[in-house]
């Protein structure tokens, strides 16, 4: 019942070739979520359509990116692929089309139909209710997200489809967000007898970090966004007492007041939503094995690398709020170095690096995009992430040690993190393991607590001679010191590469 923590891998550094044919998450052998056929991607072309690029040949590193199509050539169309400057032409085939993961009907509590919206006002990504259908009656009442206008009706993605369907307009209501932070409540977007499956657990952890009620204390009140080219400034509205919803975040759209939003939220904080994810994983892998897509997973890598792509520096142009460090001009997305998760597809030889699903839920800070904050799946061996080493799962509590002793964190980031997955495992009845984050950092905080105030660097130097550290270093499988070797190997590759090495998250260490 264990297999998914049992069956790990050694710890590896990873030199790595990009594969020449890379294949589509979804075009696994069990066939769970089957392609569609070119005749239904020809139906739902149009100018302003998103879909997903598969099938290249001579530039397999777009494959698996979104893009969005521009005007029709012939058989071709001009599309705009996620991370690019300039369009590509693409032809029908290799388009397919973008699923949006399942949404949780109950979300709908917090979002509300707007009175006085006008059916000009439908835009792609957009969300609306259907109403009114009496062919499929069960349809009503449901939740759908725009994908492309088809005439007098639209495409839609519609909650726990695969596939798009067209509807007309008189049967979409307009519906927006009246409060993106979810009333500051509990959430409960997840059904606890899916938990175990990694898309549904993800996506909940990522709306809860950056929107739930826990979340952190960042910019909510905005007086301005600059944005070009290459750059996209904040401005803090400082005479503002209450708190924004983002649909009314400045004067922006509300799509790109979300998307900024999660780009500001997630700048820097890769380690820490990754950590809770891995945690409960391994938790929940104690009694029965993780899904994807209704196929288990048996095993979860951490990895430690770099990004390599331009992207849009996101900074903040004065300071805001004055509890913390973070409400400040600190916040920024320029730290390059980066941790994600791995897992083989469904029946892949998990030492086959092409063969891999990448979970990043921190990935919008870099501007690789996810549709309205949903989770999405990257292919393995993406060209944006050079990866310096990975590790099993199992090796996540001596990891985080590693990174709270280094960040001299243990009181705040670090007791967020442990305050996440504490409440996770409460709200879903996921047992905790002995070997866990919160079984760790109760360590250091211990440790803390015997020595006082600490700089940076005593802390890791007490830790290594504790003794709990010793036991739960035998019990994971790892040490710090050799942690320690693996983070300076990636240092080194860093620079070598980009010309300078890791910066600290957030650009500092608050007080302990």
């Amino acid at each position: 019942s264990s297999g998914f923590k049992q069956s790990v891998l050694l710890a590896r550094a990873v030199c790595f070739c990009r594969p020449k044919y890379p294949l589509c998450v979804d075009a696994v052998s069990s066939g769970v979520m089957p392609q569609e056929s070119n005749a239904d991607v020809c139906a739902e072309l149009s100018e302003g359509a998103c879909f997903e690029v598969q099938g290249l040949v001579k530039r397999p590193e777009l494959n698996g990116r979104l893009t969005r199509l521009g005007k029709p050539s012939g058989e071709r169309w001009a599309a705009q692929v996620d991370g690019l400057g300039a369009s590509v032409s693409l032809k029908a085939e290799h388009l397919r089309p973008l699923r949006v993961p399942w949404v949780a009907s109950s979300a709908a509590a917090c979002i509300e139909r707007e009175a006085g919206s006008h059916l000009d006002s439908f835009s792609c990504g957009g969300l609306v209710g259907i109403h009114g259908l009496s062919g499929k009656p069960e349809l009503n009442g449901l939740l759908a997200c725009l994908a492309s206008p088809l005439g007098e009706r639209w495409a839609v993605h519609i909650e726990g489809f695969d596939k798009q369907v067209s509807l007309k307009m008189a049967n979409l209501r307009l519906i927006t967000r009246k409060n993106v932070l979810m009333s500051r409540a509990q959430p409960h977007l997840a059904k606890p007898n899916r938990i175990h499956d990694v898309e549904q657990l993800a996506e909940l952890l990522l709306n809860d970090f950056v929107e739930g009620p826990n979340s952190y204390p960042v910019l909510r009140a905005l007086a301005e966004a600059r944005i070009s080219d290459d750059a996209e400034v904040l401005i803090p509205d400082q005479s503002a007492a209450n708190r924004c919803t983002l649909a009314t975040w400045s004067a922006l759209e509300e799509n790109e007041a979300h998307r900024l939003f999660y780009k500001m939220s997630l700048c820097g904080r890769c380690s820490e939503i990754h950590y809770m994810l891995v945690d409960l994983l391994n938790a929940i892998g104690e009694t029965t094995l993780p899904t994807f897509r209704n196929q288990p997973i048996a095993e979860m890598f951490i990895c430690v690398g770099f990004v390599t792509h331009d992207y849009k520096r996101l900074t903040l142009q004065n300071d805001f709020g004055a509890r913390y460090w973070q409400h400040s001009t600190k916040v920024h997305n320029g730290a390059r170095n980066h941790m994600w998760l791995e897992f083989p597809k469904p029946g892949a030889d998990p030492n086959d690096l092409t063969q891999r699903v990448m979970l990043d839920l921190t990935a919008p800070q870099f501007d690789i995009l996810m549709p309205r904050g949903i989770v999405a799946p990257i292919e393995g061996g993406d060209s944006r992430y050079t990866k310096c080493y990975e590790l099993p799962a199992a090796y996540a509590p001596v990891h985080f040690l590693n990174w709270t002793c280094n960040r001299n964190n243990t009181e705040f980031d670090a007791q967020h993190i442990v305050d996440t997955i504490t409440r996770f495992q409460q709200q879903f009845g996921i047992p905790r393991q002995p070997s866990s984050l919160p079984n760790a950092h109760a360590i250091l905080v211990k440790v803390l607590r015997g020595i006082g105030v600490v700089g940076p660097g005593a802390l890791m130097s007490e830790a290594q001679h504790c003794e709990d550290v010793k036991k739960l270093e035998r019990a994971c499988g790892v040490t710090l010191n050799e942690l320690k070797s693996m983070d300076d190997v990636a240092a080194m590759r860093m620079r070598s590469t980009l010309g300078h090495g890791p910066t600290a998250e957030r650009g500092g260490r608050p007080p302990q």
